[in-house]
């Protein structure tokens, strides 16, 4: 979605299309004169604006209206000096271009000649994820602090905000309150820590945030000329290193407009990428007539994808609502929030939207998916609608062809490959012909602050993760002291029966710790900051348990999967799981059996099942695998999605995969994705401390190896997983007690 644009004031230097007048109708010969006349005044007038005007004026006519120096390649790099200016010295500027809507599979449509050769040149991923919602002023502003739109409070393009009453909208001036824009973007650091910024329009980039601006902007006008916007940039790059900006910023508007309207197939957006990659050309055919190809850095990315839409498509809410009683926002999402009706509850709304239609699902925001964070801020309405991608939902029945339900739209869920976001960077700092592998935008906050050599601000990214990027990390990771690992579990002489299983046997568990560390603790022992003090290291012959004293339960269990894998064993069901005690804990820390029989668990649909689940047939190791240590609450619901994760294993370890899994517990009470602390969870007054998600982190390698302790670092891949462990099914999954 283009950015929205402000009332233009005359005088202020913006550009604007203004409506002519038809003229009236002319002599045919007077009409040859009057052409005359206007050709001769209007070389009077190039004259002189050229030679008389201020220079900044003059280069901006001069530059707008005449072609850029054709770029010059070396094989498929811009052809740069040996050497940069003399006043390049120190950190190089980085440039951040975003070229609006811009699907990663665009290049291959062979219109966008120019960004395809500077993507082979410099570092280039297949697709760089975008935060939810897939919106262009959540994404440009995620990219420019690293926090998710819960955290820095552009939560969409389109929100009220509940304390205040306020609307933020594209086309409103509320948009240029500071109070909206909660966090501080990377300018706004740069500018704080004594350098300059220049943004050449992105969202928020002519806001006061936190009492600053870029020390040079301009306030969004749509119908400034992409080509005039190059211009300026480079002007700015022209300038002494004294008043030279450190970071800039150039937005692109296309070719998300084009998709919106006409769709992604169209003609017109074919079009626009052949216009936009002619700008990208004279962007770098500038900085190749200043000797600064090899001097600047330049990320060139897109906030989201696109996906097609029609009107046959759409989903008419008020089928299933009363729409007096509920206030919701339209489109490829809805985010619903019920008025002053009496009797209308929140639970009800979500009953009577529930399964109601397929290609639709309905939240509680609390309930999202984690993965989402798009839960823990009051601008995000109570119930959330989730559509599938190229669906659209309205408060009525469309008319065929109306434009909200035709063209393109934007705005699903950010695992759709339709949502997709396009990066490719080059320069000074950046490798030459590397492909990255995918991450999300968030990432790119930490990698820009190092860059410009700034100090970030505390940010969602992970410090280091784009290093591979890189020629030479600007701020190398340190080696961090290795923490001392949990205390192992010692046999104890509690009497077996402890924790009041089934099974009263005493099991010896036996095993050589050295081979099981190495086997199924390959990267070393996770160390938790907070509970390494509570917990106990237990080591069996096919897993490894972290078990937390403090919260008996396991804080995770640790265990590797050899490729061609024969599978696990589901043929024992939950009745046929003998639990019996763990003699390595203390007695006053084992959970005990009977805890199941709680009320709130027993009346609940949760069962004690097994984290790591028994495959061997041989009795002392089958044995270990039902050590209650290694037991959790899990719900009924939650089965079948634990089916379909060991599906998921069985089929990698069945290719060839060699596999290694962390699973555990994970506590969300709030809502929020956030942890609660070890104090909150233990003065829960709760004899079955009950997890409301399962997570599962899985590393694989990508080369076919027996272990993964054969695998080649660097060959090493990483998929995580969180599962909701909630007593009731979401949005008409299956509930299974027997699986």
């Amino acid at each position: 979605m283009e950015l929205f644009q402000r009332e233009v004031l005359p005088g202020d230097g913006n550009y604007r299309s203004i409506p002519g007048n038809s003229p009236a109708p002319w002599h045919k010969k007077r009409r040859y004169l009057a052409g005359i006349v206007v050709l001769v005044l209007f070389a009077v007038i190039i004259i002189v604006i050229a030679f008389c005007a201020p220079s900044k004026e003059k280069s901006e006519f001069i530059n707008s209206f005449s072609a850029s120096t054709p770029l010059e390649w070396i094989d498929d790099c811009p052809k740069s000096p040996p050497v940069c200016p003399s006043s390049y010295e120190g950190a190089p500027p980085l440039l951040l271009v975003s070229l609006d809507g811009f699907r990663p599979d665009y290049l291959k449509r062979g219109l966008s000649p120019t960004l395809a050769r500077l993507s082979r040149c410099g570092v280039r991923a297949p697709y760089m994820m975008s935060v939810f919602p897939t919106k262009t002023f959540p994404n440009h502003f995620s990219q420019v602090t690293g926090l998710y739109p819960s955290s820095h409070g552009i939560i969409d393009n389109f929100m009220i905000d509940p304390e205040t009453g306020k609307i933020f909208k594209l086309s409103s001036n509320s948009t240029m309150e500071s109070f909206w824009w909660e966090k501080e973007p990377i300018w706004v650091s740069v500018e704080k820590q004594g350098k300059k910024s220049a943004t050449y329009f992105w969202p928020g980039s002519d806001v006061e945030i936190n009492g600053t601006r870029p020390s040079y902007y301009r306030e969004y006008n749509g119908s400034v000329p992409f080509e005039i916007r190059v211009d300026q940039v480079l002007e700015w790059l022209d300038l002494p290193l004294s008043d030279r900006p450190s970071f800039l910023t150039l937005y692109i508007s296309e070719v998300d407009s084009s998709a919106h309207e006409y769709g992604i197939h169209s003609q017109q957006v074919n079009e626009s990428l052949s216009h936009v990659d002619k700008v990208i050309e004279r962007l770098f055919s500038g900085l190749q007539q200043r000797n600064l190809t090899d001097c600047v850095n330049v990320f060139i990315v897109s906030d989201h994808g696109m996906a097609d839409i029609d009107c046959s498509r759409s989903i008419n809410l008020g089928k299933y609502v009363d729409l007096s009683c509920v206030r919701n926002t339209e489109g490829s999402i809805g985010r619903l929030q019920l008025t002053d009706c009496p009797n209308t509850t929140l639970e009800q709304v979500v009953k009577d939207i529930r399964c109601r239609n397929e290609h639709m699902r309905v939240f509680r925001k609390e309930l999202l998916p984690v993965r989402a964070h798009y839960v823990n801020h009051p601008r995000i309405e109570p119930i959330f609608l989730d559509l599938d991608n190229g669906w659209t939902l309205l408060r009525r029945e469309p008319q065929k062809g109306e434009d909200r339900c035709s063209g393109g739209s934007h705005g699903y869920d950010n695992l759709f490959p339709d949502m997709k976001a396009f990066f490719m960077a080059l320069g000074p700092s950046m490798k030459k012909n590397f492909t990255a592998d995918p991450f999300i935008n968030i990432e790119l906050y930490e990698l820009m602050c190092e860059l410009v050599d700034i100090t970030p601000n505390p940010n969602n990214g992970t410090k280091g993760s784009l290093h591979p990027l890189l020629r030479n990390p600007v701020r190398p990771l340190q080696d961090e002291e290795e923490p001392q690992p949990p205390a192992k579990g010692i046999a104890r002489n509690h009497e077996p029966g402890v924790a009041q299983c089934p099974c009263k046997w005493f099991i010896d568990p036996k095993v050589n710790v050295e081979e099981v560390q190495a086997l199924h603790l390959p990267f070393g022992v996770p160390y938790s900051s907070r509970e390494n003090n509570s917990l106990l290291l237990l080591h069996n012959a096919d897993y490894a348990v972290a078990y937390s004293t403090s919260l008996r339960v396991a804080e995770w269990v640790g265990f590797a999967l050899a490729s061609k894998y024969q599978g696990f064993n589901r043929s024992s069901p939950e009745s046929e799981i003998c639990w019996t005690d763990d003699a390595r804990v203390p007695s006053d820390a084992l959970i005990k059996c009977t805890d199941y029989n709680w009320t709130h668990v027993a009346g609940q649909n949760f069962s004690q099942r097994p984290f790591y689940q028994p495959d061997v047939l041989n009795s002392s190791e089958r044995a270990q695998s039902t050590f209650v240590t290694n037991s959790v609450p899990k719900s009924f619901p939650h089965l079948p999605l634990e089916e379909s994760m060991t599906q998921i294993l069985d089929e990698w370890t069945s290719r060839g995969k060699a596999l290694h899994v962390f699973t555990g517990p994970a506590f969300d009470f709030l809502g929020t994705g956030l942890r609660p602390d070890l104090e909150a969870l233990q003065h829960r007054n709760e004899s079955l401390l009950i997890p409301t998600h399962l997570f599962y982190v899985i590393t694989w390698c990508r080369d076919e190896v027996e272990s993964i302790v054969d695998c080649d670092p660097h060959d090493l891949r990483v998929c995580s997983f969180l599962l909701p462990n909630w007593p009731f099914p979401m949005n008409c999954e299956v509930s299974c007690s027997t699986c």
